[in-house]
């Protein structure tokens, strides 16, 4: 199994959150021998993924051609991988204005540029924990900060966005724990 991992981590470049989801979700995974038993059971996109991995990873570093008597081919035309659909649900201005009166004073200008900017929660925070304002770009009433060394497998980033009128208080931000950007 390790080498297994090396293979995913080295060679196919996954995460190791990816990793870790889809060898959970081939564990998880009933037994079968053939691709007519394997044809009927209902697996998730995780687990199809791993499954075409793992065959791929048999063929390419093993040399098995044909695990469990059948050409890896065939066994990677039945494993398909169904397209992640993105669901797009949108908040009423009323929704978020609610929402802001809950959050409590120390977060509130986080909250603010999480709904001014629409960047991930993971790049605002390491936006304002290593925060330089030399590096803001302003035009007009619009700042971008540069985020492209923020990005992590799959997850890009290049800028993130946000009002202008923000920048004295994202200057001064500080998180509650007390650990955050030089001033």
């Amino acid at each position: 199994m390790k080498e297994y991992r090396e293979y995913l981590k080295n060679i196919r470049k996954n995460t190791p959150d990816t990793i870790k989801g889809e060898l959970s979700a081939l564990r998880r995974f009933p037994d079968f021998a053939s691709p007519d038993e394997l044809i009927p059971l209902k697996r998730t996109r995780e687990q199809s993924r791993g499954l075409r991995k793992f065959l791929q990873y048999l063929d390419d570093v093993k040399g098995m051609e044909y695990p469990l008597g059948t050409r890896t081919d065939r066994w990677l035309k039945l494993i398909k991988i169904e397209q992640a659909v993105a669901r797009q649900k949108e908040a009423a201005d009323q929704d978020i204005l609610e929402a802001y009166t809950q959050v409590l004073p120390e977060y509130r200008t986080f909250y603010k540029l999480k709904c001014l900017s629409g960047a991930r929660t993971e790049h605002l925070y390491e936006m304002i924990r290593e925060y330089d304002p030399s590096k803001v770009i302003v035009e007009g009433q619009i700042a971008r900060y540069p985020t492209a060394h923020l990005a992590k497998g799959t997850k890009g980033t290049y800028y993130i966005f946000f009002p202008a009128y923000l920048l004295p208080e994202i200057e001064w931000y500080k998180f509650p724990t007390g650990k955050n950007q030089p001033a």
